[in-house]
């Protein structure tokens, strides 16, 4: 579910910057496109691995599990990631587009932030993820970018 909010995230700053009189709103939306797209196909993604997971977990024989919960793991700290991105361009559109419009980048914003939080926390309980996995170090960066662009976007709402 993660990854439907990066989706909604994108999409909101897609439609931000399809308002905007700003003159790079084009390449926003543009962005914003790829990374609702990226997020839906990640979301997908991460259904069929989780499911793919549970299955091998289930059965206790399967010479996969391993693969199944790596992969299980991966697309969560890749959904993070987007999320980082999605945060990271609705804080910049906030400071670009006009006051009546920034605080629905701002929301974009805390979406993806929220959604970067929820991947993290999806990769740091993950049963390959163990305590020195340098997973859990990449995942808490794009972490701590989701927060740092959310803040930024609020700050800007004045």
């Amino acid at each position: 579910m993660a990854a439907a909010v990066v989706a909604s995230a994108a999409a909101l700053v897609e439609a931000v910057a399809a308002t905007a009189a700003w003159q790079d709103a084009g390449g926003a939306m543009a962005q914003a496109a790829r990374l609702r797209t990226r997020a839906a196909e990640l979301g997908e993604q991460n259904r069929r691995a989780h499911r793919a997971a549970a299955e091998a977990l289930a059965a206790r024989s399967d010479p996969e599990l391993g693969a199944r919960l790596d992969r299980a793991a991966a697309l969560p700290l890749e959904i993070a990631e987007t999320a980082a991105d999605a945060a990271s361009l609705a804080a910049h559109v906030a400071s670009c587009v006009e006051p009546d419009l920034r605080p629905d980048a701002v929301a974009a914003a805390c979406l993806a932030h929220g959604a970067a939080a929820a991947a993290a926390h999806l990769v740091a309980v993950n049963l390959a993820v163990g305590p020195r996995d340098p997973r859990l170090a990449t995942v808490e960066g794009a972490l701590a970018r989701a927060r740092d662009a959310a803040a930024d976007a609020v700050a800007r709402r004045a």
